[in-house]
């Protein structure tokens, strides 16, 4: 019987990452969904010619679209099962 897995994301250490996205999340408790202004439980990386940019992602949205988008600096959705009344976003 074989199992199979879905591919994860690479993780990229907070070490690894530029100051922007390095702030991002050391701030994952107050950033907001770049897509619908919902609270971010997900941060991602993308490189760019000035250097990694983050991106935050509510947890629908990183479900429907960040997947994609970058490396996972960080990823705070188990979370959402801890707190009373959490909103995963949109």
């Amino acid at each position: 019987m074989s199992t199979t897995t879905a591919p994860t994301q690479p993780v990229v250490f907070v070490e690894e990452l530029g100051t922007a996205a390095r702030d991002a999340a050391a701030r994952i408790e107050h950033e907001r969904c770049d897509s619908c202004g919902h609270r971010a439980y997900v941060v991602t990386v993308v490189p760019s010619a000035a250097g990694p940019m983050p991106l935050s992602w509510c947890a629908h949205h990183f479900e429907t679209v960040g997947k994609g988008s970058g490396a996972v600096a960080i990823d705070i959705r188990s979370r959402l099962a801890q707190a009373p009344g959490a909103s995963a976003g949109a």
